[in-house]
């Protein structure tokens, strides 16, 4: 009789527990936010930061800065509705003035804002980055006792956009694997993933200095060589929104034509279509970078819903020279405003994904 009670009381003492579990779990679906609803709170509980909040500002007549075309949604002249116009708006004094590479004969990216910041050329106060520091860069800072800091800012989504052809003749989307081998020249018909029988005609932008190139071929192709018949595009003096649409109107007017750029770039593009990409792990359940159908802005919570490929997105960066100068304090007067509420909200508008 003593061990039936024991094992009542065990029995009593395990439903406890389980109930206690499905209890906490309920709580959980019921109480803990989302992913998307988190990233959405990063955004609606900065209440009260404000561009205009941002203090410590440099003593400069004039903040020059440059790098990474991937900035280019963020970087629209003064005249112009965007991060500019707004900073100018809310700090007069802070005036800020891109520096085009192509001017000075060099090409556009983020390799060349970083040399030039190390190098203090051009009178950069900060440059922009769509990758990390790399191992080079650190050590040419190192050798002239540079200190550089790296500040991230948001998540930039990369698109593959295609000629509109093949979207009509019932190419639906590739996996990751497909277009890791379209641009190793591992495929080249697209009858060979959904298509039609046309050749496959590959673009890339023409610059070692491209942080986008350089992630594409690091994450998207596993660091391997491009092929023989991926065509560059552009030339060393050309500005980069030239060099973009010459991109794009070279894959609109190419039968096969494909190509990659950042989503923020493409979007909203008549001539070209931005093509639904598949996980490797599930490589026919394709997923679009658009938030709708015509594309005419980036979802902006696919890093959120983790429904996109990872190797598609990457952070961006604004580096700035830690020297306890006013460029110092230029870097970080522009990184804070970025990142304040009313910051974040811009970058969002801009096709990015803040933190």
């Amino acid at each position: 009789m003593r061990r039936i009670r024991t094992v009542n009381k065990f029995l009593m003492f395990l439903y406890g527990v389980l109930a206690l579990c499905i209890t906490v779990f309920i709580f959980g679906l019921l109480f803990i936010p989302s992913q998307s609803q988190q990233f959405e709170n990063t955004i609606s509980n900065c209440s009260g930061q404000k561009i205009q909040d941002v203090a410590n500002l440099p003593q400069l007549p004039i903040v020059y800065f440059g790098g990474s075309t991937t900035f280019a949604p963020l970087n629209k002249p003064v005249d112009k509705p965007g991060m500019i116009a707004t900073i100018q708006k809310a700090h007069p004094q802070f005036l800020l003035e891109y520096v085009d590479p192509a001017k000075h004969g060099e090409t556009p990216g983020s390799g060349t804002g970083i040399k030039w910041l190390i190098k203090r050329d051009r009178n950069l106060s900060f440059a922009q980055s769509s990758r990390p520091l790399n191992d080079k860069e650190i050590e040419d800072a190192n050798r002239i006792r540079m200190k550089l800091k790296q500040q991230e800012i948001a998540y930039d989504i990369i698109a593959i956009y295609v000629n509109p052809q093949l979207i009509e003749q019932g190419l639906q989307g590739l996996s990751l694997a497909q277009v890791r081998d379209i641009f190793t020249r591992n495929i080249k018909n697209w009858k060979d993933v959904g298509g039609p029988d046309v050749k496959i005609a590959p673009f890339r932008r023409n610059s070692a200095d491209s942080g986008t190139v350089d992630f594409f071929k690091k994450n998207v192709m596993k660091k391997q060589e491009f092929g023989s018949n991926v065509a560059p595009i552009g030339q060393k003096r050309e500005p980069e929104e030239q060099i973009t649409t010459l991109a794009i109107r070279k894959v609109a007017s190419t039968p096969g034509g494909i190509s990659f750029a950042t989503a923020s770039e493409v979007i909203n593009q008549e001539m070209i279509r931005i093509l639904p990409i598949a996980k490797e792990d599930t490589p026919t359940k394709f997923v679009s970078p658009c938030a709708e159908k015509n594309c005419k802005a980036v979802d902006t919570n696919l890093i959120a819903k983790q429904s996109y490929p990872t190797e598609f997105y990457r952070k961006l960066y604004v580096i700035i020279k830690q020297d306890g100068g006013q460029d110092e304090k230029a870097g970080e007067a522009y990184a804070n405003m970025l990142k304040s509420c009313e910051g974040k909200q811009l970058v969002k508008q801009a096709g990015f994904v803040p933190l």
